[in-house]
């Protein structure tokens, strides 16, 4: 949590409690099957649609702190506040007094009360049993924060002194908790340590500078291990500041200066820039020097590198139209203002500007560049032509020049063309067999040469195993449109056979979408059951309850499950996922086999992917949960204690992990609607089928909530903080820096998910499937493609458009999506989706991410 306004970033929409009091990529296609041992028993059979839940509207409380506790964690902290108002103060250094005093304090911190906070949590603090208590860290931490707060009210009334020793409180608390053994949220700890130091005033002179030389060294400490903290360049301003209140005003100075340079576009640059307009008005010593030409260079990289493409590109505009920027400087500004149009999406100035730098420079990188420019622009023969620059060159250059060309002529929807250079490859290289077996019988397809293509693509299923299946399905497609009836009979063989051995597969689908489009019966679809507690979930009493008969089995051979139970009786719900969390993936550990890619994630440690660099800390259950889990029925019941926990407190990915093989069958464990009431409000509020958003968010993550993508992508539905930040700005929620950590927060994270994916949907005319490509490949690209395919002599239909999709992973995902949507449709609505091999290639300016 920020403890300035100054440095306030964006969250997006307004959330029922917020996330930083609770402290709080894509994922490979293939999620390993674990198998569980000693399964439980097999739930009753389950009817085909469980009934919906219904919202009730403000429900009546539950009586005790579990009333408290469960309104503070569906975050309702007034009401926590009046309820708690209602009931007897408990006895002191009992179990339920410590529970008070935590549901108190985080309630009336939701609240912005810090006063009360302090006042309900610091005898917790104090009490000697809190050593002792699961989760000592999550208080102290709590404490320092409301003790930070109060501090802030105590300086805006002048009080700088009482403030100080509220603050230097904090520092102590913050400290004794990030050296607590289990701390899970030590990034968010020391961050807040190092803020709170730098608020330490001072009563003047030698005091002001010793505080001011600590928060120094401290910040930068933090600034160190954690440059991908979403409060960088605000940490580096409060560094700067406490230089200033140390005498050091020519670092200060340096460094408001750096901050203006390598920050821009964000907010902390301009408010270093006033910082140092205001020292050197102040202070003799400080030259107030305007950028340079290469600071305004290095302004625009980092601008760029930022996503603020606008001010990047309006500096690096002003340095080229600029007649006094020397010719070598200006060719500089030309390069980089290639790669920011590229960002803007303008390719034009783009192939353009990399046009010009090779003139002058060359080099290989630099031309494919430009090609690639020069594609994005749709400028496919000029890109064509110079790849063709190079194809009388001798040995392996000529022959990647001539086989580039064909691609990039696909790509373009120049088929004729492409067939013409495919016809020129073979005459001169014997190479890419396969690869060309698979564009004589597309390309003829795409030309009209249909009978010629029934003979080429049964040439590809009989040489080239790996394209078998999809040849299978276009020769089939083919003949079953055929005027002939024996064609036709065998066009419809063989999309039958592809329908009922492969029903749910992306080619069986579509096989039977045309067996439909030609009136014949494709058979009946399989049938797959939900599991029967999907839609079942206990309240807070019952969890708790079912916390007591796991640790009745373990013991105190699992801490994290302790820990999970306790924080969960106060409230502290985020907190207590993240100790379930951990203690399934021990259970896990010790019960299953089997493994695979885990993508990265911050499920144990909030705040991992704040460092450059990280790895995956391991589940280790403890050598006596190892003991106690050897024996299967008690492994058994366990296990499903474990799993009810999951549903209970909404962690479905462990939900469907647990969920015994031999109980339900893949898609029942894995087709589930996640996070149910969250996102079928998101969708209700555009229009758009929930459905759309679980099959996107388990192609994306599996229902995790906390993966980072390699590419920075977040949360559940996997939304690259550039996106959501635009997305943000779109819907009037931000005005300022983006936090990424917001996107871990499944309402935030569903909430830009839905206006995106309804935004793509009304960009392509309702096409799902063109919505499903944008969402990985980005609807500027969906665009551009529609627009050369349906340029390209014969009708645009929808699986010849898919199949063309020039990004292999988009191509993937687009057809794994319209998997998942199916078997959903399946499972929760009794039949599978129909769909128009008709594409509508116009397309709405909107959204062009």
């Amino acid at each position: 949590m920020l403890l300035a306004s100054s440095l306030c970033a964006c969250r997006p929409g307004t959330q029922r409690v917020d996330r930083s009091i609770q402290q709080a990529s894509q994922v490979e296609d293939a999620t390993p099957e674990v198998a569980v041992v000693a399964p439980a028993q097999k739930p009753a059979p389950a009817p085909a649609v469980p009934e919906p839940v219904t919202p009730v509207a403000a429900p009546e409380p539950l009586p005790g702190l579990d009333g408290a506790a469960a309104l503070l964690a569906a975050g309702e902290p007034a009401r926590t506040l009046e309820h708690l108002a209602t009931e007897p103060a408990p006895e002191v250094g009992t179990a339920d007094w410590f529970r008070r005093g935590l549901i108190t304090g985080r309630a009336a911190r939701a609240l912005g009360r810090d006063v009360d906070a302090v006042a309900a949590l610091e005898p917790i603090v104090e009490h000697r049993k809190l050593r002792t208590f699961p989760g000592d860290e999550i208080v102290r931490h709590e404490y320092a924060l409301a003790l930070a707060g109060e501090a802030r009210v105590l300086s805006s009334q002048g009080d700088r002194a009482g403030a100080d020793r509220l603050r230097k409180r904090a520092v102590s608390e913050l400290s004794k908790a990030r050296k607590h053994k289990e701390v899970r949220t030590l990034p968010a700890i020391r961050v807040d340590e190092a803020k709170v130091l730098a608020e330490i005033e001072g009563t003047g002179g030698a005091s002001t500078k010793i505080a001011a030389n600590k928060a120094i060294k401290t910040l930068a400490s933090v600034l160190a291990d954690y440059p991908n903290c979403p409060q960088y360049g605000a940490l580096r301003l409060l560094r700067a500041q406490a230089m200033i209140r140390a005498g050091k005003v020519g670092d200060a100075a340096d460094e408001l200066r750096a901050i203006a340079i390598d920050r821009a576009g964000e907010p902390e640059a301009d408010e270093a820039w006033r910082s140092l307009e205001a020292l050197a008005e102040r202070e003799r010593s400080v030259h107030l020097r305007p950028f340079s030409l290469v600071d305004d260079l290095r302004r625009a990289e980092n601008a760029r590198s930022l996503r603020r493409v606008d001010l990047s590109r309006e500096i690096l505009d002003r340095v080229i139209d600029d007649p006094k920027t020397p010719e070598s400087v200006r060719r500089q500004a030309r390069k980089s203002r290639a790669w920011t149009a590229n960002k803007q999406k303008d390719y034009d100035t783009c192939a353009d500007d990399f046009a010009e730098v090779y003139q002058h420079q060359g080099g290989l990188e630099l031309r494919e560049d430009w090609i690639r420019c020069l594609e994005r622009a749709a400028r496919y023969d000029e890109a064509i032509d110079l790849l063709l620059e190079r194809a009388d060159k001798r040995g392996l250059i000529g022959k990647q020049a001539i086989w580039a060309a064909i691609g990039m002529a696909v790509r373009g929807g120049k088929y004729q063309r492409a067939q013409e250079l495919l016809d020129q490859f073979g005459r001169k290289y014997n190479a890419y067999r396969d690869q060309r077996l698979w564009y004589d019988a597309w390309l003829k397809m795409r030309l009209g040469q249909l009978d010629a293509a029934v003979a080429a693509f049964a040439v590809v299923e009989k040489k080239v195993r790996k394209d078998a299946g999809r040849a299978r399905y276009f020769r089939g497609r083919l003949l079953v449109a055929s005027a002939s009836p024996e064609d036709r009979d065998e066009g419809a063989t063989i999309l039958r056979r592809m329908a009922e051995k492969e029903p749910l597969s992306y080619y069986g689908l579509q096989a039977r979408m045309r067996l439909l489009d030609a009136g014949i019966d494709p058979g009946t679809p399989p049938r797959i059951e939900p599991m029967a507690d999907e839609a079942q979930r206990p309240d807070f009493t019952a969890v708790q309850a079912v916390y007591t008969a796991a640790l009745g089995e373990l013991g105190d051979a699992m801490p994290a499950l302790s820990r999970s139970a306790t924080l969960h009786a106060s409230g502290y719900l985020e907190e207590a996922r993240r100790e379930l969390r951990i203690a399934v993936d021990e259970y896990l550990a010790v019960r299953s086999h089997g493994g695979g890619y885990t993508p990265r994630n911050e499920d144990y440690i909030a705040g991992l992917g704040w460092k450059s660099s990280w790895s995956l800390p391991k589940a280790r259950p403890s050598r006596a949960a190892r003991k106690i889990l050897r024996d299967n029925d008690i492994a058994a019941r366990v296990g499903d204690n474990l799993r009810t926990l999951s549903l209970a407190l909404d962690e479905p990915h462990r939900y469907a992990r647990l969920t015994p093989s031999v109980s339900y069958p893949y898609r029942s464990r894995w087709h589930i609607r996640a996070f149910r009431p969250v996102l079928e409000a998101a969708a209700a509020d555009r229009e758009l089928d929930p459905h759309h958003l679980w099959a996107l968010m388990y192609t994306e993550s599996r229902f995790r909530r906390h993966v980072v993508s390699v590419v920075g992508a977040r949360g559940a539905l996997q939304i690259m903080p550039w996106t959501g930040r635009q997305l943000a700005e779109r819907l009037g929620e931000c005005d300022g820096s983006f936090d990424a950590d917001t996107l871990f927060d499944i309402e935030t994270n569903a909430r830009l998910a839905s206006y995106y994916v309804d935004e793509l949907m009304k960009k392509f005319h309702g096409q799902a499937p063109m919505a499903y490509a944008s969402y990985n490949g980005g609807p500027f690209n969906v665009s551009r493609w529609l627009a050369a395919k349906a340029a390209g002599g014969q009708p645009l239909e929808l699986d010849v458009f898919i199949e063309e999709i020039p990004f292999v992973e988009t191509g993937r995902y687009t057809r794994r999506v319209l998997e998942i949507k199916a078997a959903y449709d399946l499972m929760y609505r009794g039949e599978l989706p129909r769909w128009s091999n008709a594409v509508d290639p116009a397309f709405e300016d909107n959204i062009n991410f």
